[in-house]
């Protein structure tokens, strides 16, 4: 079975803003792999979590860095749901995060 890709560019903003959203994905689409990166160069963190993260460490799961990456794996049984990862920038629009995924 092939393999599909998604992903995107995403100008962070300060509110959270879930995986379906950012990239106009139907709701519940699931995935075997999904990375996030920090832009190169980037000024500010990026904060990755549930509904509840917010634009500073507070219920943050993943705080990146400048060209950080994290990347969710999904178990033999499992896979991660587009709409239950949020991200959210310090501020509006001055990062790019990269989203990429495999289906």
């Amino acid at each position: 079975m092939a393999k599909a890709l998604i992903g995107g560019q995403y100008a962070l903003t300060a509110s959270a803003v879930n995986i379906s959203t950012i990239l106009s994905l139907s709701s519940g689409v699931m995935l075997k792999k999904l990375t996030i990166k920090n832009a190169n160069g980037a000024a500010n963190k990026v904060y990755i979590g549930d509904s509840d993260v917010t634009n500073g460490p507070a219920n943050a799961h993943i705080e990146l860095l400048a060209d950080q990456t994290y990347d969710y794996y999904s178990g033999e049984q499992y896979r991660i749901n587009t709409d239950d990862i949020y991200i959210v920038g310090t501020v509006n629009a001055t990062n790019i995060v990269f989203i990429n995924g495999i289906t």
